[in-house]
């Protein structure tokens, strides 16, 4: 009952929303702003093209059902929820953010919104071994380790055919992420 009504598509109509979800969990609102500007471009109906990605956080089936299963009676959110629901996903993708911020701890002790983002688009294992692969060799193409991801997301991990390395993805995510902060009208600290 504390998160306003999603009424719409964007920014204004999506914003409150998402702010109130990051500030019941204790996440930080300009995190949570520039993910669901990325992942969903404030679309609380996105769904992804390929694979089972829907809502405003973009969750696949399995972590939005395990989401749901940890958190969704402390949060009052009805078990047949589904990721289209704007107020059960803001606060469970704010929820998501704050277990990040505890997972990425174990790679990198002062973690910025981009190693954060990491792990909500590839998740926590994924995400932390992308990042500790990021440290070790930079240079070296990430699609071999994640080739998963890189089918349901071609344009990020190839340029052409041609593999892209951790480091140029870091940077294509650290451009988004950015991008959709400002857009939403805020500023992250990198």
């Amino acid at each position: 009952t504390d998160i306003p009504d999603v009424t719409g598509v964007g920014i204004k109509n999506v914003g409150p929303a998402v702010i109130a979800g990051a500030k019941k969990i204790g996440a930080d609102p300009g995190n949570a702003l520039a993910i669901v500007g990325t992942e969903s471009g404030f679309n609380p109906h996105a769904a992804a093209p390929k694979g089972s990605a829907k809502g405003l956080y973009q969750f696949i089936d399995s972590t939005w059902e395990g989401m749901k299963k940890i958190y969704g009676k402390k949060y009052g959110i009805d078990p047949n929820a589904h990721q289209f629901d704007a107020k059960a996903s803001v606060i469970l993708g704010a929820q998501l953010i704050k277990d990040s911020e505890k997972e990425i701890k174990s790679v990198k002790a002062n973690p910025n919104p981009v190693d954060l983002y990491m792990l909500h688009f590839l998740g926590p294992t994924g995400g932390r071994k992308f990042l500790r692969n990021l440290a070790n060799n930079p240079d070296a193409p990430a699609e071999p380790e994640f080739k998963a991801s890189a089918e349901k997301n071609p344009t990020i991990f190839f340029d052409g055919t041609r593999k892209r390395t951790y480091q140029e993805i870091y940077n294509i995510m650290a451009n988004r992420l950015i991008k959709n902060a400002r857009a939403a009208g805020v500023e992250i600290n990198m």
